[in-house]
This record gives C-alpha cells, sequence and structure tokens, in this order.
C-alpha cells in the first residue's frame, strides 16, 4: 500500500501508536512461540513479542531490496525497553497460508509451487559481492 495513501502515520510511528493500533486491531496469530500477529486496518499488521528482533525486519528489507522475491513493506520497527519486545509493523501480504492449502492442491499444482519455491531458495543462496 502506498504510504500516501494510508491513514497510519508513515515515518513518525511510536510505542504509544502501535500500541494503540494493536489494542483495536483484530488478532491474526497468539502463538505460544512468544510472536503475536494483530492486523491494525489500513492492509497493515503488527508483528511482535520477546522473541521478535529487529534483524526480521533488516532481512525482510534487504531481500526487498535484492531479490524478485515478494516480501511485506516494513514500515516500521519499535523496541520497548520496559518490557523487552519488539514491534514489527508491516504491510499485510494478502493470500491463503501455504500450510492450509498444501493438503488441498493436486501435483501438478504443488510442482509449480515446488518450482517457485526453488527460484526463490536460488535467489536466496546468491552471495552478493
Amino acid at each position: 500500500m502506498d504510504a500516501s495513501h494510508s491513514k497510519l502515520p508513515s515515518t513518525s510511528w511510536t510505542l504509544d501508536h502501535v500500541k494503540t493500533a494493536i489494542s483495536r486491531g483484530i488478532e491474526i496469530s497468539s502463538a505460544r512461540s512468544g510472536v503475536d500477529v494483530v492486523d491494525i486496518d489500513d492492509g497493515c499488521i503488527v508483528k511482535y513479542g520477546r522473541v521478535v528482533r529487529a534483524r526480521e525486519a533488516e532481512a525482510t528489507e534487504l531481500v526487498a531490496a535484492h531479490t524478485s522475491i515478494p516480501v511485506a513493506r516494513i514500515h516500521a520497527t519499535l523496541y520497548d525497553e520496559v518490557t523487552s519486545t519488539t514491534y514489527i509493523v508491516q504491510d499485510k501480504i494478502h493470500g491463503e497460508r501455504l500450510d492450509k492449502l498444501l493438503p488441498t492442491l493436486d501435483e501438478e499444482k504443488l510442482q509449480v509451487i515446488e518450482k517457485e519455491l526453488q527460484l526463490i531458495f536460488c535467489q536466496l543462496s546468491v552471495k552478493r559481492r
């Protein structure tokens, strides 16, 4: 989503703003692993927890910059020192989760997905100089 069409601030994210958006949002995932994901509307989600790391957002931005792999646009990464919690604000990618879709696919569609994944892994394995 283009930031100019967003009701959410593109450069002035604060912890208070993100926490308020989370409290008004819709929980997508609340895993026992310590990672929560909340849809905060306007095409964005917040992934947060004590095990979430800023390096995940950095890696996502690196993949976006150096490959053709579709990844979510990162809007902000914030850290709450009081709770030791990292918050990543990013675009929500629409679609179906692969783990839910796989059992419904025939062999031909599985082969297409396998080839797409091979291309993704090839791009990730190429060393940039």
